[in-house]
C-alpha cells in the first residue's frame, strides 16, 4: 500500500526494457512513460544496462 508520507527519490528502469528500446516500440513507450513520471514527480531515473547511444536517445 502506498503511503504519501514516504519519500520517493528515484525510479529505476530494468535492463529488460532498456536493451530493446531502439527496436521495440513497446519498450520505448514504457521507458518514455517512466521518464515522464519521474519528471513529474521531480525524481531521478536510473536505467540499467545502457550500452549504446541508441538506447540513450530513443
Amino acid at each position: 500500500m502506498w503511503s504519501s508520507s514516504r519519500t520517493l527519490e528515484q525510479l529505476k528502469i530494468d535492463k529488460s526494457f532498456v536493451g530493446d528500446v531502439p527496436t521495440d516500440e513497446n519498450d520505448a513507450a514504457i521507458t518514455r512513460t517512466i521518464m515522464a513520471l519521474a519528471d513529474n514527480l521531480n525524481v531521478s531515473v536510473v536505467a540499467e544496462g545502457v550500452e549504446t547511444v541508441e538506447q540513450m536517445t530513443s
